[in-house]
C-alpha cells in the first residue's frame, strides 16, 4: 500500500482504519480471470459501489465463492442481493453508508458467515445453468416475430 496522498493509506484511514487494521484491507490491480475465485473466497466482503450496474456478474462471482456482498441499490443489483440474506444493500454515491456496511461486515463474523452462506445458497438456487435456460427460453418464447 502506498501512503502518498489520496493513495489506499489515505483511504483507509478515511473510513476508519488505522494502524494495524490496514493490514487487512488489500487494493489490488488487475486480476486474471482464472485465480478470481481465490481471491473472492479468501476475501471477508466483496464491495460493489456502482454507480451504474446492467448484470452484476461480479455480485454473482463473489457470491458463488461464499463471500458476502456489500453493493449499491442500483440496476441489477437488487435482484440478485437481498437485504440482510446474502449482503447489504446501500444507497449509490454514499460513502458513509458503504463505509458503515463495511465496518459492519468487518467487526462482525458471525454475520459475514451468515451472509456468505446465504449467498451462495442464493447462487445455487437461482443461477445455475438449468434455471439460466428457463429464464432464457421464456423470453424465446415470449418473442413476436414479425415478417
Amino acid at each position: 500500500m502506498g501512503s502518498r496522498e489520496g493513495g489506499p493509506d489515505s483511504l483507509l484511514k478515511r473510513v476508519g482504519f488505522a494502524g494495524s487494521e490496514t493490514d487487512r484491507v488489500r487494493f489490488l490491480g488487475p486480476v486474471p480471470n482464472n485465480v478470481l475465485p481465490l481471491y473472492y473466497s479468501a476475501a471477508d466482503v466483496l464491495a460493489v459501489p456502482s454507480l451504474h450496474e446492467a448484470f452484476p456478474k461480479v455480485v454473482l462471482e463473489g457470491m458463488a465463492c461464499e463471500t458476502p456482498v456489500i453493493a449499491t441499490n442500483v440496476g441489477g443489483i437488487p435482484e440478485v442481493v437481498s437485504e440482510g440474506v446474502n449482503g447489504l444493500l446501500v444507497p449509490p454515491a454514499d460513502s458513509d453508508a458503504l463505509t458503515s456496511a463495511l465496518l459492519r461486515l468487518l467487526r462482525d463474523d458471525a454475520l459475514r458467515r451468515r451472509l456468505g452462506v446465504g449467498a451462495a445458497k442464493t447462487i445455487a438456487t437461482s443461477y445455475g445453468w438449468n434455471d439460466i435456460a428457463k429464464e432464457l427460453r421464456s423470453v424465446y418464447c415470449g418473442i413476436n416475430v414479425r415478417a
